[in-house]
């Protein structure tokens, strides 16, 4: 036996103080429009906004008072009324909210439980959500991406109880192909049928990949 001596220092991280002046945003995430198209709802220093087509004029959806938490991943209802979202809180994840496109009332949230919710789709009828939730890296002080698997998961729209519908794999055991660092995302045709993408690794070490249904 050797006696092992190893000094672990602390992670290097800068915070950045903003000092209250405007900030120009050179890069947006999470984009996508409402139906009709006349808004874009998108993510931008950790914060969901809303731009309008025609005018070009910008708001935020949420207020200062909802906190904190990073928000991300917004999806319109087919109504165009509400935005669902995604919220992460540091270690342990966050919730899936829903909140009306006028921003004028507080967010609702949806789910009953923490995680690593991603990705939240709306059902045609508008009357539930699939959305994404990981294994649980947040909680290890890990990215999303570093989540093993991912249960998709029904939401009602309402809120309430979470409904598992199946479980697809993640990306940690091979983060270096950029296909497998996507987060799963749901696709909902007009019958309610479910789609995504499942992969499996073969006894032969390849790797299949289908798109499935439920």
């Amino acid at each position: 036996q050797a006696e092992v001596r190893r000094e672990i220092s602390q992670m290097a991280r800068a915070r950045l103080e903003l000092d209250g002046d405007p900030v120009r945003v050179r890069f947006i995430r999470w984009p996508t429009v409402s139906t009709p198209r006349t808004q874009l709802a998108f993510e931008a220093l950790g914060r969901i906004w809303i731009r309008a087509s025609r005018s070009g004029a910008i708001r935020r959806l949420t207020s200062d008072e909802f906190g904190s938490a990073l928000e991300f991943a917004p999806s319109w209802s087919p109504s165009g009324r509400w935005v669902a979202f995604v919220t992460a809180e540091g270690r342990g994840g966050g919730h899936v909210w829903k909140i009306d496109s006028t921003g004028l009332t507080a967010p609702v949230r949806l789910s009953s439980t923490r995680g690593d919710w991603t990705n939240p789709v709306w059902s045609p009828d508008g009357r539930s959500l699939v959305v994404a939730k990981g294994s649980g890296a947040t909680a290890r002080d890990r990215g999303m991406i570093f989540n093993g698997w991912f249960d998709l998961v029904r939401l009602a729209a309402t809120g309430g109880g979470e409904t598992l519908l199946s479980t697809v794999a993640g990306s940690d055991w091979d983060l270096w192909d950029v296909e497998r660092r996507q987060l799963p995302r749901a696709s909902i045709d007009r019958q309610g049928r479910v789609y995504f993408l499942a992969r499996t690794l073969e006894e032969s070490g390849n790797e299949e990949t289908r798109v499935s249904h439920l």
